[in-house]
């Protein structure tokens, strides 16, 4: 398998060669979102089966396919100024964390302007973050509630994604 770095190299250059491809590529050049969106459901259904075939050297070769399609989109987001696909892996990795809060994120970023990363180490809105700490200084005593709580989300989360 590959090093964190070599993985970093390959993405580079899928980013490379789809920048090129855009700016030279008569077919890459035309395509637009509403374009691209057939395709784009014809390869995930791909994978699909692969994947339902358990067929490893194919699941590869869709996953690359269907990344293909998640950067191009990455790249028609940043010639509107829109996003691009750090953007993208940042909002997924903010979400991955959020979603996950029985895991300690203590000393990671959130990339959100609305999240950041509690006293508890879980990735909280801000606005809670907030309300959290108001009630924590008026309510000591709530802090049995509170307790309860965050241990009901985390049984939600954890059937929610087992």
């Amino acid at each position: 398998m590959h090093t964190k770095e070599e993985k970093l190299k390959a993405f580079a250059r899928l980013l490379d060669v789809q920048e090129r491809l855009r700016k030279e590529c008569p077919w890459d050049r035309k395509q637009t979102n509403e374009s691209l969106r057939p395709n784009t459901i014809e390869e995930t259904f791909e994978l699909a089966d692969a994947l339902l075939k358990n067929d490893s050297k194919n699941i590869c070769k869709e996953l690359g396919d269907v990344m293909e399609h998640v950067v191009f989109y990455s790249m028609l987001g940043q010639e509107k100024e829109e996003f691009d696909v750090a953007d993208v892996c940042n909002a997924q990795s903010d979400k991955l964390m959020f979603r996950h809060d029985f895991i300690d994120w203590t000393g990671w970023e959130v990339t959100r302007q609305d999240m950041a990363v509690n006293a508890n180490g879980q990735v909280v809105y801000k606005d809670e973050l907030k309300q959290q700490t108001s009630d924590n200084q008026q309510a000591a005593p709530n802090t049995a509630t509170q307790v309860e709580s965050t241990w009901e989300q985390r049984k939600t989360a954890r059937k929610r994604w087992k």
